[in-house]
């Protein structure tokens, strides 16, 4: 549980209704281009309460915790799959371009997807 996060009964009802089904959609499809169309849609609650929920409840975006899950498992092919170009890593995982996929690793990581996985060879 993130620490912002408050005990509320309350909280179960968002959970249910508004961030596991956004939370599932997210680790089940990173690799597809999601949008916050995709989360109003699947909750039919509004962009702007899905957000405040969100940023309330978990101290981020669905967007964040998008990129970041996508980071995550780029990490993972950067490790297990040297036969897998840069490029390659960020197309699997949904990021529309290599220049994209580069720049928000580095955002999140602090180096660039090809020093992080030279630094793990």
């Amino acid at each position: 549980m993130p620490k912002y996060r408050v005990k509320n009964p309350n909280n179960y009802q968002l959970d249910t209704h508004i961030i596991q089904p956004i939370l599932n959609l997210i680790y089940a499809n990173y690799s597809e281009q999601l949008t916050n169309s995709d989360f109003t849609r699947i909750t039919n609650y509004s962009l702007q309460y899905i957000l405040e929920t969100f940023r309330y409840n978990q101290g981020m975006s669905p967007q964040q915790i998008l990129r970041d899950h996508r980071i995550l498992k780029s990490k993972e092919l950067l490790l297990n799959h040297p036969e897998l170009s840069i490029e390659e890593i960020g197309q699997l995982v949904g990021f529309n371009t290599n220049s994209y996929f580069i720049a928000q690793f580095k955002k999140v990581e602090r180096v660039t997807p090809g020093k992080f996985r030279k630094f793990y060879q």
